[in-house]
């Protein structure tokens, strides 16, 4: 029985796909036509690389929806319509590939062929060149507003622009823009994911404010309402970042979920296949997860460090200024300075031996050219070894400042050890007259910190062990790497 996925080898000239009212595709070309994902464009990658010529896939899911795929594994969007006026048929490109997702390719396609149905050329261009439009808009935002902010917070929004807002209300006219509409497109997305959907309304939110300020438009159609009968805003919970105050160190469980976490690293970096899939953290993820504990360092600044920020020498970690948070391009020169970070047993080993064992410039990473990326899957597969919940990455900072506090550190050698810039800048007197660094206290304090670790560490890794053996789960082979780990000199 044929696969519901059919990719074939035109050796003359080809009659049009099924479903479809064009032949356009030359002798040759390798033709898909399925309910086009990621691993149907995958497929139609290699068959291009295979072919040296590109793949042509076409979406059942809606008529008139085209990829290319180019031998290269970029690919390009493209939409089959008749012109209302002329009834002439043409074939458009709307977007690159992966820039632009199945998703959000087919709400494209399918806002096109709403035009075709009131009989609009869905490409036509507004006849008033002075209509300012969101697309418009937002890339004067980009340029006047964003371009002062944080490399990383002008990325981010560049991105979410690129993605969710410009392809489904760039030709709108910023004064046209519907509440309705706009807050449907936050809702889905936050259907889907909840801190994705959070931030694409905190993004639009502080577009639109921009906007009124500037005189752009009168009011910002996704502003919070004033309370209704019950008290509360309507859509208050859009764009709120939840407060958390999780720590892995608590007064009910006392260091237990922590040590927790410590051995599941210990043991997830070692072992490679006697675990369950469900339970078997990718190696990097593991060292990773142990140096942000080591380090309290945010997870861009752990698995986005590149090998010559890493002085193996003096054990040294030197994070440029572009690459923390909370510098800007109007922060004061004073600030705008690196953040020396020193490497101690935990962090100095994991750091030292992933530099010899990865050929790239990328220190975690699985191949070295790139990041390490894959978070989600490997963060459930690790506290479910570990057997902790609710865990998130920005946890383990709070776990660190909170056990500093408890050894009678000051808010002065937290701050510093959590890098944030400017923290004490809110006493007026402090921030004029304490013109110390703590550099030697941040050192103290991660010292004692990585001693810490590295007992809590070695008690949890036999009791995490015997709890999987009595699950039935063989490890011998990862005892001795355990017992046993490389010596850094």
């Amino acid at each position: 029985m044929p696969d519901a996925l059919t990719v074939r080898v035109l050796s003359q000239h080809p009659a049009s796909p099924p479903g479809y009212p064009f032949g356009w595709h030359k002798s040759g070309t390798k033709i898909m036509q399925a309910k086009l994902n990621s691993s149907k464009i995958n497929e139609l990658r290699r068959e291009a690389a295979k072919a040296g010529k590109p793949a042509l896939g076409f979406d059942s899911h809606i008529e008139g929806l085209a990829i290319v795929v180019y031998p290269s594994g970029k690919g390009a969007w493209r939409i089959d319509y008749r012109d209302p006026g002329t009834r002439r048929r043409h074939r458009r490109k709307i977007g690159k590939f992966p820039a632009l997702t199945v998703t959000q390719a087919r709400e494209v396609v399918a806002e096109k062929f709403q035009r075709l149905a009131l009989g609009i050329d869905p490409f036509e261009e507004p006849q008033d060149d002075d209509t300012l439009t969101v697309e418009r808009a937002w890339e004067r935002y980009l340029s006047e507003y964003m371009s002062n902010r944080s490399e990383h917070y002008r990325d981010d929004a560049e991105g979410y622009g690129r993605r969710e807002i410009i392809p489904r209300f760039g030709g709108i006219a910023i004064a046209d823009l519907s509440r309705g509409e706009l807050l449907a497109h936050i809702d889905k997305r936050r259907a889907e994911t909840k801190a994705a959907g959070d931030t694409l309304y905190r993004h639009c939110h502080a577009f639109l404010e921009w906007c009124v300020d500037l005189e752009l438009i009168e009011t910002n159609p996704i502003a919070k309402k004033s309370p209704g009968r019950r008290g509360r805003a309507r859509g208050s919970e859009r764009g709120r970042t939840n407060r958390r105050d999780r720590s892995l160190i608590n007064s009910a469980r006392g260091d237990e979920e922590l040590g927790r976490v410590l051995a599941a690293a210990a043991i997830g970096r070692e072992d490679g296949t006697s675990l369950p899939v469900g339970m078997r953290p990718s190696p990097v993820y593991c060292d990773g997860t142990l140096v942000l504990l080591a380090t309290a360092k945010r997870l861009a600044e752990v698995f986005e460090a590149p090998a010559k920020e890493f002085d193996r020498e003096n054990a040294v970690w030197t994070i440029p200024p572009e690459r923390r948070k909370g510098i800007r391009a109007d922060t004061p020169a004073d600030k705008w300075k690196p953040e020396v970070v020193p490497l101690f047993g935990l962090a100095r080993e994991i750091v030292s031996r992933r530099r010899i064992a990865v050929d790239g410039p990328f220190v975690f990473s699985v191949d070295g050219s790139r990041p390490y990326s894959n978070f989600s899957k490997n963060t459930k597969a690790l506290l479910k070894l570990a057997r902790v919940e609710d865990v998130v990455h920005h946890d383990y900072r709070r776990t660190v400042s909170t056990k500093l506090a408890s050894w009678r550190f000051g808010a002065e050698v937290r701050h510093a050890v959590l890098g944030h810039v400017g923290a004490l800048d809110g006493d007026e007197l402090d921030g004029v007259y304490n013109l110390h660094s703590y550099s030697d206290e941040k050192g103290e304090a991660l010292e004692k910190w990585d001693e810490y670790l590295t007992a809590l560490q070695a008690a949890w890794v036999p009791k995490l062990l015997r709890e999987l053996r009595e699950k039935g789960l063989d490890l011998r082979g990862v005892i001795g790497a355990i017992e046993a780990p490389p010596v850094v000199h």
